[in-house]
């Protein structure tokens, strides 16, 4: 079938379902068949009407060739947005064929070159169909990407949301299906309260989203905001959106009294997934989600999600309990409150006044003296320094860790080239810890000391586990380069010496001679 010079506006989405089911699954077989269903969630939430084209082997059981969970598609079937094509026939002709006559959206990785040659309008008409229909997209984990620079218009429904969408559990799928008996039964009883009943329904699914929406942003002061601001700098909106989540679970849990930290982990899986409607089955996947590496531990992971927001508490060696924690700027804004009210309530001192200006002004001088600046913990330590913060750690010495403030002048005074091995050693005598506890590559101390003021070197470079002076490395290639010219010199020295060598023997041989006589 030939495609149309102007073809028809998109009304809905076409989904290539063993193409998206593979590429969900690793592009290993049994294809997945969640990987179709967040596809199709994604773009129902924004509005489309969908249709995810898969062969008809792939609603029953068993079959190398297959999907792994075949009653999820039966039930997609039975809602009308899952089409079976005949088993004996190639899938990719119907949906090609539906797509060109409908002009709808296309979502599959395959670039068609084979039903380019088969097309009968031609190679370029084919392929200017493609460029102009066709959407790639790719899987993180399971949120579904759609390609950014493809320019897709509005869904006809006019229903669009931004962010990205997460696939619905089956309670929220069950809750759908028994809202819907409810509307067709009311509006069988009653015929224009059942229209009424609909309104309202959506009235209230708005309502629920606005209020889930607000309370993201419950808890937000100044404070905190900026403590989130700082904490997610350089990360995605959507990204954030998922991280917002699981602060908002875990916040509104903690407000209630501190908790353990196994049974706080269960509370962000249940809690993630019903705000979001997600199915997330673990932790981990949520973690991975809201990009915080799974790889530490659950308490590093809500210092990276909370910063200062929570505390932690300890069972003999191990962090077992977390609780919420006043942000450092708050704390000190009411001990300051604390303090005017004591210099203002109660009955005046019978002290000296002379001496009691004096002593206010011993505490103003201290006050100045000594601002309150907190470290950044080891752990935030080490995540600038893996992303090349050049702001975060351009900051005081004050606000580094401990270990590394302490460890920065031996660092800065060492002689280089240097093994990695010694600095380790040196680190250790005056931190009592590893340096790869702070500096995992030797990359990395070589840009930190780089960047630092305190260090006089700005021309240090890692030449596997030993660190030395660039401009010393250039001096040494100089060298080499002399070295490698040497040999020439020598050579021809070699070569006049042989050529003497004869003449040394006929001298020799004369004075033998006349040595004898």
């Amino acid at each position: 079938m030939s495609t149309k010079k102007d073809t028809p506006k998109a009304k809905e989405i076409v989904i290539d379902g063993p193409n998206l089911g593979m590429a969900h699954s690793g592009n290993s077989w049994p294809a997945s068949a969640k990987g179709i269903e967040i596809t199709i969630r994604y773009f129902q939430q924004l509005g489309w009407q969908v249709r995810a084209f898969v062969p008809r082997h792939y609603l029953s059981a068993g079959g190398k060739r297959g999907v792994d969970d075949h009653k999820l598609l039966e039930s997609l079937c039975n809602e009308g947005c899952v089409v079976a094509t005949p088993s004996q026939d190639h899938d990719d002709h119907y949906w090609i064929a539906y797509a060109l006559q409908t002009g709808a959206y296309v979502i599959t990785n395959d670039r068609m070159k084979n039903h380019a040659e088969e097309h009968d309008g031609g190679k370029e008409e084919f392929y200017s169909w493609r460029d102009e229909k066709v959407i790639s997209y790719m899987f993180v984990g399971d949120m579904f990407m759609p390609n950014p620079d493809f320019d897709i218009s509005d869904a006809p429904a006019q229903a669009a949301k931004t962010g990205q969408i997460k696939p619905p559990t089956q309670a929220s799928q069950k809750s759908r299906q028994g809202g819907k008996k409810v509307g067709k039964q009311a509006s069988k009883s009653d015929g224009g309260g059942g229209k009424k009943g609909k309104q309202g329904g959506k009235a209230s699914a708005q309502g629920g989203e606005k209020i889930s929406a607000q309370s993201n942003n419950r808890g937000k002061t100044p404070e905190v905001a900026k403590i989130f601001s700082k904490l997610d700098e350089g990360i995605n909106q959507d990204i954030i959106a998922v991280r917002n989540t699981i602060r908002h679970v875990i916040m509104q849990q903690l407000d209630r009294s501190p908790c353990n930290l196994t049974k706080l982990g269960q509370i962000v899986v249940d809690g993630a997934n019903k705000t979001m409607r997600s199915n997330y089955a673990s932790r981990k996947e949520i973690m991975k989600a809201a990009q915080i590496p799974i790889s530490i531990a659950f308490y590093q992971q809500l210092t990276l999600l909370l910063g200062e927001l929570v505390e932690f508490g300890k069972k003999g060696n191990r962090i077992t309990t977390v609780q919420k924690s006043e942000p450092a700027s708050r704390l000190n804004q009411t001990k300051s409150k604390d303090e005017s009210k004591g210099k203002t309530g109660g009955k005046p001192s019978k002290p000296h006044k002379a001496r009691k200006q004096t002593h206010s002004a011993k505490s103003s001088s201290v006050a100045k003296a000594k601002p309150s600046v907190k470290r950044m913990t080891l752990l935030r330590f080490k995540d600038h320094l893996g992303n090349k913060r050049n702001a975060q750690l351009s900051c005081q010495r004050a606000e580094l860790p401990k270990s590394v403030d302490a460890a920065l002048d031996m660092l800065c005074k060492m002689k280089f080239p240097a093994d990695m091995a010694l600095i380790g050693n040196e680190y250790k005598k005056i931190t009592s810890s590893k340096l790869t506890a702070a500096f995992t590559k030797p990359e990395r101390l070589v840009w930190f000391l780089n960047l630092r003021k305190e260090c006089p070197l700005r021309d240090l470079i890692a030449d596997g586990h030993i660190i030395l002076r660039k401009s010393k490395q250039k001096a040494s290639e100089k060298a080499s380069l002399g070295s490698t010219k040497n040999p020439q010199t020598k050579g021809q020295s070699a070569t006049r010496k042989e050529a003497v060598k004869p003449l040394n023997k006929v001298v020799t041989f004369f004075r033998s001679l006349f040595g004898g006589k």
